[in-house]
């Protein structure tokens, strides 16, 4: 990833413009200390022009939004239910 923002004259300020992710997550992506979700690895490709690879997400991206729905800045989020506190007592008397 770095390469590619290197070779497009641009800064992590630049990219977390154009993508809407904050220039610190950005850096733990580039460092490997941190894996991006699929609507945010996607928008990176778009932006850093990875075109084969942005190619190849966009139906796991659909699908993925699709199936599970997307909240706030792309973010997929998976619908849990909540548990209450007796519910989890009884769950664990089954047990």
């Amino acid at each position: 990833m770095r390469s590619m923002r290197y070779a497009r004259e641009l800064s992590l300020y630049d990219v977390a413009k154009l993508t809407d992710c904050e220039v610190a997550a950005l850096s733990r992506y580039e460092r490997g200390h941190a894996l991006p979700s699929l609507p945010t690895l996607y928008e990176l490709a778009v932006a850093l022009g990875f075109v084969e690879l942005e190619r190849q997400l966009k139906p796991w991206l659909a699908a993925a939004q699709e199936r599970e729905g997307v909240g706030k800045r792309g973010a997929i989020h998976r619908s849990r239910k909540k548990v209450t506190t007796q519910e989890r007592a009884s769950e664990k008397s089954v047990a």
